[in-house]
């Protein structure tokens, strides 16, 4: 029976919420590991982005914070009638995060159903969309965005086209990347234009 390698990597205290990816330009076949990935934890205010790396002589892990996202403030690659209209404020209600692929891009899931997408490249904004419900966890994969949330008879889980944002987070240039807000009804058509 195959058993993995465990380690322990230190994340800060005040995160509540945890997401990584191994950053695949450190990930060697000859050695079947990798040596750095980004990670982003929810701290109950905002979302923190940080890299995490190996050290190459004591092969212990160190985390450093890069740069928190927040609504409203700093790049915003989305369109100018999303840009303009973001309203500013923290991420108070942070359901799930995804670090995509690669470390690409971060899916923040919050209020109420909303997910935000942001390239971790440039700190750019890419995007929002209501999704109609209120999910309480999420995950993508590259084609499909998987929620759950809440009812009566217990935890139901739904699946919908992922936005072509988080998707193809490198394939498009922040500049060029156009994003909607809009009803979840509404992903799939809009994937297909």
């Amino acid at each position: 029976r195959w058993r993995a390698a465990m380690e322990n990597v230190s994340i800060p205290a005040a995160w509540r919420i945890v997401s990584a990816a191994w950053d695949e330009q450190s990930c060697s076949s000859r050695t079947g590991g990798c040596n750095s990935a980004w990670a982003a934890g929810w701290d109950g205010e905002g979302v923190v982005v940080a890299t995490l790396q190996r050290d190459s002589f004591s092969q212990s892990w160190g985390l450093e914070q890069r740069f928190k996202v927040t609504p409203g403030t700093g790049l915003c690659a989305a369109g100018p009638e999303i840009c303009d209209e973001r309203p500013e404020g923290n991420y108070e209600d942070v359901r799930a995060l995804q670090v995509g692929p690669g470390g690409l891009t971060l899916a923040v899931l919050h209020s109420d159903g909303i997910l935000d997408a942001w390239s971790l490249q440039s700190g750019s904004f890419l995007g929002q969309w209501d999704l109609g419900n209120n999910y309480r966890a999420m995950c993508h994969d590259s084609t499909r965005l998987h929620l759950v949330r809440q009812e009566d008879v217990g935890p139901v889980l739904e699946t919908m086209p992922l936005p072509v944002e988080l998707e193809f987070g490198t394939r498009t240039s922040d500049s060029t990347v156009q994003a909607e807000y809009m009803p979840a009804s509404q992903i799939a058509h809009s994937l297909r234009r």
